[in-house]
């Protein structure tokens, strides 16, 4: 059989109203078909506000139009506040019923349909719809589609308690862009049954219409592939080999197989669904052929109210925290601002030998250079009139962990003081004698430490003290793989917290979440997820408005990278790349207009004329 080449038409668009007034920005898909308008609550659009009658007007849709017909109401109906009877209405009027005022809109197919939901009556647990995110036009080559099937397949047999099959079977046909697939089986000894399922497949076929359709040695894989409900004759896997002299005999083997279903003219591969149902199969009997550092990262337990990745680039991360958890080497974390090297610093102290300990932290960025020191080594009783004594953050940390986040941003002097510490165990509080600590460094930052110590702006000695271990933090424009499981946990939470059931998110405007590259990372996709749910109509859906909104008055959003002459002004330009400096560094320095003119190195008075300048007090 050819290779599988799915493709889904969103060019076609469909209609909705969005309300303009006390019904707030609410919407109504239009089907095709007639929708009835009126206060009566058996209409297909029931209004409640004043002047609209029982059966007020009828909304005729087609694929093609839209018409408007009033039904001989008290108050008739209107069309850009003029009075109309009957004709066709255009994307971008506003229709009147009594005092309900909504505007007509005609939007791409994609841009309604959902590729994530949130089930409210469950909690608000975000579920990925297998037809809202379907593959687009322009299949991959089956190199690349078979490559990424075993990853996501690999991600779910990995999965503590018990292997996800039913995500590895969703996985498994969203990247081939069937409208179904399942995994079942076929035991020698009883009736089929499923073992995982995802969309739409039809029934299982007995034992005995599968070996008179297969025709197949016996192995307990056994390739099965539908489509248009019809079954196929499925090829043979040479990969697939007999387990055992017994397997040939029909009698006596367990069949396990993937059944399939698409659209008309889906083609499937059989190596791709053979190569796939071989491992499936290893990875359950086997699984420490497949993973042996299993063991290393399934009880690792991230910080409270943490998402967890998904992409074999967090994995790795993952698997790197789970083993360097009990060892007291020192580790730098590294990745730019807004990745998590925090939450993966906590992770460290939570499974190690330290866990009952305390775990401080301080952001050397935002604390001023002439405070840091006393907030690090702490001060003595009587060093000045009115100073009191206090406890530096390494004292506080003793039999625990000290983090110590934007340690690129030291000032040169401390950091000769802080190597000493690393290497004698002992500090000095100012106007005081030594005290000696026990305590687990794991040190963070944004910044290039090769080109600071290149520089002169970083000891070299203190970068081999600290960087026993270096763990490095992909940012989140390099494993889009997590956006789905991070924006649906995001608008769960924030739903919860702000009262919002929002439906999901559409197909075009998840599309736009991914094409951003998140320069402020998983940080601002959070900031970005808040403002779309306040952004969205109760109990609507975001789409791709929201996000455009959204991501365009977010402080990092992003301008572009190259000037074209003639397709933007010079200023806008500049302005775009200015706005992008002064938010991160007013998110590096926690809103500290004083330290962020620092580093900048221009005067604090001329940062607050910028900032108002750029709108960025409102955000």
């Amino acid at each position: 059989m050819d290779e599988c080449s799915v493709t889904h038409d969103y060019e076609d668009a469909v209609y909705r109203i969005r309300w303009l007034t006390d019904r707030g920005q609410t919407m109504n898909l239009l089907a095709p078909g007639t929708h009835r308008v009126g206060s009566d609550p058996r209409n297909e659009i029931c209004l409640t506000e004043r002047g609209v009658s029982r059966l007020h007007a009828t909304l005729h849709v087609s694929e093609e139009r839209c018409d408007l017909e009033d039904q001989g109401s008290k108050n008739g109906s209107t069309v850009n506040g003029r009075p109309f009877e009957r004709g066709a209405v255009r994307p971008g009027d506003v229709l009147g019923f009594g005092t309900a005022r909504c505007v007509l809109e005609r939007v791409e197919r994609n841009d309604v349909e959902l590729a994530l939901a949130v089930d409210w009556s469950t909690g608000g647990r975000p579920t990925t719809r297998l037809g809202g995110t379907s593959r687009a036009a322009g299949a991959a080559p089956l190199d690349s589609r078979l490559l990424r099937c075993i990853d996501h397949l690999l991600r779910r047999l990995r999965m503590a308690p018990a292997p996800d099959l039913d995500g590895a079977v969703a996985d498994l046909a969203r990247e081939l862009g069937l409208r179904g697939a399942c995994l079942a089986e076929w035991p020698s000894d009883g009736s089929p049954r499923f073992l995982a399922a995802a969309g739409d497949v039809g029934t299982l076929p007995t034992r005995e219409e599968l070996v008179r359709a297969q025709r197949l040695p016996f192995d307990r894989s056994v390739l099965v592939a539908t489509t248009n409900d019809a079954l196929l004759t499925a090829q043979r896997s040479p990969q697939i080999r007999p387990k055992d002299s017994g397997a040939d005999d029909p009698e006596t083997a367990d069949f396990l197989g993937l059944l399939v279903s698409g659209t008309a003219g889906t083609t499937v591969q059989p190596l791709l669904l053979a190569t796939f149902l071989r491992v499936l199969r290893d990875g359950l009997e086997q699984p420490e052929t497949l993973h042996p550092w299993l063991n290393a990262s399934k009880d690792l337990r991230l910080p409270e109210g943490i998402v967890a990745g998904v992409s074999s680039a967090m994995e790795s991360v993952y698997r790197q925290v789970a083993m360097l958890a009990s060892d007291p080497v020192p580790v730098l974390v590294l990745g730019e601002t807004g990745v998590g090297k925090e939450h993966l610093a906590q992770a460290l102290h939570d499974h190690s030998a330290r866990h009952a300990g305390p775990f401080v932290a301080i952001n050397c960025a935002a604390v001023p250079s002439e405070l840091l020191e006393a907030e690090l080594f702490g001060i003595g009783s009587g060093v000045a009139t009115g100073v009191s004594k206090r406890r530096g953050k390494l004292v506080q940390a003793d039999g625990g962990t000290l983090f110590l986040d934007e340690i690129g941003d030291m000032p040169a002097t401390l950091q000769a003081k802080l190597l000493r510490a690393l290497q004698e165990g002992e500090v000095t509080p100012l106007g005081e004698a030594p005290v000696r600590v026990d305590v687990r460094w794991i040190a963070a930052t944004h910044t290039d430490l090769d080109e600071a110590i290149e520089e002169g702006r970083f000891r070299q000695d203190l970068y081999y003290r600290l960087a026993g271990f270096e763990l490095r933090v992909p940012p989140l424009r390099r494993r889009p793989e997590d956006l789905p499981g991070l924006v649906g946990c995001f608008l769960q939470e924030f739903g919860r917290q702000l009262g919002r059931n929002v439906r999901g998110i559409t197909v075009k405007a998840l599309q736009h979440l991914a094409e951003h590259p998140w320069p402020g990372n998983v940080r601002e996709l959070r900031h970005v997820v808040r403002r779309l749910v306040y952004l969205c109509p109760a109990g609507g859906a975001i789409d791709s408005a929201h996000v455009i909104e959204a991501i365009t008055r977010a402080p990092g959003h992003s301008p572009p990278t190259e000037f074209e002459l003639g397709s933007t002004g010079l200023e806008e330009f500049l302005e775009g790349h200015e706005r992008v400096i002064l938010a991160q560094a007013l998110a590096r320095t926690g809103g500290n207009r004083t330290q962020a003119a620092k580093l900048l190195r221009i005067s604090r008075n001329s940062l607050t004329r910028r900032v108002q300048r750029l709108g960025l007090e409102a955000t």
